[in-house]
């Protein structure tokens, strides 16, 4: 009896070690995707890096790399291209590609409110935006502010460095 009870507890522990180390289903490899930045690496894209180090990404079984952005770079072209799956840029510029028939969606909003802002010199005379009449106003979406203030102020496109305010070529500029 005894050596019968000892083979049924034999049989028992290979049934359970055979079940505990049946197949198990492979993993399949994570889906690659690409995020064009609009910018270069930095601290706006903060969730995007916390999201990668803290595996959200991996989580869901993806993989995310994430190009910077830069001037001259059309984010929507990237897209549109394929060079990238997704890409980060400005609501205006997602309705005016839209508007000219570039095939994308806007999928999520990051921020709540635009934070873009109008920078100004101190002696400029401008501390609202009704002193922008009849200035030169450099901005980086041209037709938003056209749309509201339309031939009351001058636009040009701003440069990157800020310079053209610094060197008196326009009032204000967005930063």
């Amino acid at each position: 009896m005894k050596t019968e009870a000892k083979r049924w507890m034999v049989w028992l522990v290979v049934a359970m070690l055979c079940v505990a180390c049946g197949s198990r289903e492979a993993e399949p490899p994570p889906d690659e995707v690409t995020v064009q930045l609009k910018w270069i690496h930095q601290a706006q894209f903060a969730g995007f890096y916390l999201a990668q180090e803290r595996g959200y990404y991996a989580e869901e079984n993806l993989s995310v790399t994430l190009l910077e952005g830069g001037p001259g770079l059309d984010i929507i072209e990237q897209v549109v291209s394929g060079a990238a799956d997704f890409g980060i840029d400005a609501p205006e510029q997602i309705l005016v590609q839209r508007s000219q028939g570039h095939p994308i969606i806007a999928i999520s909003a990051i921020y709540q409110r635009n934070p873009m802002a109008f920078v100004a010199l101190a002696d400029s005379g401008i501390a609202r935006p009704s002193d922008f009449l009849g200035r030169t106003v450099a901005i980086g979406a041209v037709f938003s502010i056209k749309m509201r203030l339309r031939d009351k102020v001058e636009s040009m496109t701003q440069q990157l460095n800020h310079r053209s305010r610094i060197n008196g070529h326009c009032n204000t500029a967005t930063g």
